[in-house]
């Protein structure tokens, strides 16, 4: 996407997002709603529970107040999304 001319930006907890992602030349942020403020296209992975087991989250309950999607609206997004 870069060689596109594309700014690509990764958001999410910090303990969510590989270090590496710095090195490949894309954005890092841990709000969502920074990430998302001038989007034109988003896309959004969801969390596996079952696969969180290694204490990445402090608790579901805070991943969903904080960084989850519920707590973002669609009002939130750049115009053209």
């Amino acid at each position: 996407m870069r060689k596109m001319g594309m700014t690509v930006t990764v958001a999410g907890p910090p303990t969510l997002i590989p270090p590496a992602c710095q090195e490949m030349g894309v954005k890092v942020s841990h709000r969502l709603e920074e990430a998302i403020a001038h989007a034109d296209v988003i896309m959004m992975l969801r969390l596996q529970h079952e696969r969180m087991t290694g204490g990445f989250i402090p608790s579901l309950r805070e991943y969903s107040a904080c960084g989850g999607s519920a707590s973002i609206g669609s009002s939130t997004a750049g115009p053209t999304c």
